[in-house]
């Protein structure tokens, strides 16, 4: 009967927090799409470091509240909505800076 108990979800980052990590989560995964081999590896586990040092957590810290999020279907969506607006406003900006300028 023990895993039968519901057992709240809780989180030790706030929103934004998540948020902030999951983008750099999906930007980091984008880097690595066509990188191949025992290389990816190396290049992965470097990434996550650096996404993690970045936004000052352990990757315990990331894994312990991806887990509660997922216990939070509507938590889940909400962040990943965030996260997503995220993505795009990053990928607007960044068209726009590598858009060639007229003359």
């Amino acid at each position: 009967m023990v895993g039968c108990i519901d057992e709240k979800p809780t989180y030790t980052l706030t929103d934004d927090q998540l948020i902030e990590i999951l983008v750099d989560v999906h930007l980091a995964e984008a880097a690595l799409q066509n990188i191949y081999g025992e290389e990816k590896d190396s290049i992965t586990e470097n990434l996550y470091a650096q996404v993690f040092a970045f936004n000052k957590i352990d990757s315990t810290t990331f894994r312990e509240n991806l887990k509660s999020l997922r216990r939070n279907p509507k938590k889940l969506q909400e962040i990943y909505t965030m996260v997503v607006e995220e993505l795009s406003v990053k990928e607007t900006e960044s068209l726009k800076r590598d858009k060639p300028k007229k003359k």
